[in-house]
């Protein structure tokens, strides 16, 4: 009886990190389809809750005297259970804790400033006309760029906004490097004639989304559509 009473706390925990397991797993997978998902917190509470009860189980018991009975043979299970209870420990910290890279922990915060430039095959001259051109045929790249890298990943979207307002996702393909983004290819293919408004949207991965747009940081240039 009082071996179960002592296991209890233990399973529990463990439950408790399978269910976590399952969890991460359900992420990636929809991460991997281009979904972004939202990591549920876990609160301080709950964890040391679990953490306290995996130390509580494992906890040396007073040695009695050179008697032996079930009890005495019950504490053959408390090194096994001490060993368990730490790891549950140590995983539901790190669990907890925020990604790391090389080592060093990463903290989602503040993006660094950053800039957009504009290039390719623009039918304006200079190299930094008032507004670039460009026709059908022509090749366009928009990059952003962080004045550091990026320590998390970053999502960024392009759109194009027309004279009316009327605002509309541009599909271009795009590269993200750990300090930039660029999207490029035939932007006239895409884009009416007129002047248009570019926007890049952008954030970190869990923090930008057209769910949570409080979390995106927009900037802004302008560009020129013409036909043949």
């Amino acid at each position: 009886m009082r071996e179960d009473s002592e296991r209890d706390p233990v399973e529990d925990a463990l439950l408790q990190m399978a269910q976590f397991d399952e969890r991460e797993a359900a992420i990636e997978r929809a991460e991997s389809e281009g979904i972004v998902a939202e990591v549920p917190e876990l609160s301080s509470a709950k964890m040391d809750a679990i953490v306290a009860a995996s130390l509580r189980a494992a906890a040396p018991e007073s040695e009695v005297a050179d008697t032996v009975s079930p009890t005495t043979q019950s504490r053959r299970w408390i090194p096994w259970a001490c060993g368990i209870a730490v790891a549950v420990a140590a995983a539901l910290v790190l669990w907890q804790a925020p990604p790391t890279q090389d080592g060093a922990t990463v903290r989602a915060g503040p993006l660094p400033p950053a800039q957009l430039t504009l290039g390719g095959t623009a039918r304006t001259l200079g190299d930094t006309p008032p507004l670039r051109t460009y026709g059908p045929g022509d090749t366009f790249f928009v990059e952003l760029t962080f004045d550091t890298p990026v320590p998390y990943p970053v999502v960024a979207e392009l759109f194009a906004r027309d004279a009316a307002g009327v605002l509309q996702s541009v599909p271009l393909s795009s590269q993200t490097r750990e300090d930039s983004t660029v999207f490029e290819g035939e932007i006239a293919e895409l884009l009416s004639p007129g002047i248009w408004r570019l926007h890049v949207r952008y954030g970190g991965l869990h923090n930008c989304s057209d769910t949570t747009p409080e979390g995106c940081e927009d900037l802004e240039t302008r560009i020129e559509i013409v036909g043949r």
